[in-house]
């Protein structure tokens, strides 16, 4: 009989793998909660509980009165569908880290965002 595992998950958005000078507290708190899920899934290695981190982009949930939901196509955004049927096949591959959208281009750059970010500053 085959034991099944059980399954931790972590969530966040991008914000926590990049710095930003304007909003000094959001990254470093989203970068301890990366922190935290690294360490845990390092030390729950030896057990059946796998943990995972998920990583969404900016999703179109039409959430700040309809401020974001112009912005699908323009600012990146992923339809709620779209990000939903991304993140269930990466999860179906049992990946530890699910990076979805624009995320996965953020884990890449890391902190060369900074600068980028802080030119108009």
């Amino acid at each position: 009989m085959k034991t099944a595992c059980r399954s931790s998950t972590m969530c966040q958005f991008g914000i926590g793998i990049r710095a930003d000078g304007r909003r000094p507290c959001l990254p470093p708190t989203k970068a301890a909660i990366h922190s935290f899920t690294l360490s845990l899934r390092h030390q729950l290695k030896a057990t059946r509980v796998r943990v995972v981190e998920m990583v969404p982009p900016i999703v179109d949930t039409g959430l700040g009165d309809g401020v974001r939901s112009e912005g699908t196509s323009s600012q990146q955004m992923m339809s709620p569908e779209d990000f939903a049927t991304e993140a269930l096949a990466q999860l179906e591959k049992d990946q530890d880290e699910v990076l979805v959208g624009m995320s996965i281009n953020t884990r890449k750059r890391g902190e060369a965002l900074l600068e980028r970010m802080n030119r108009s500053q």
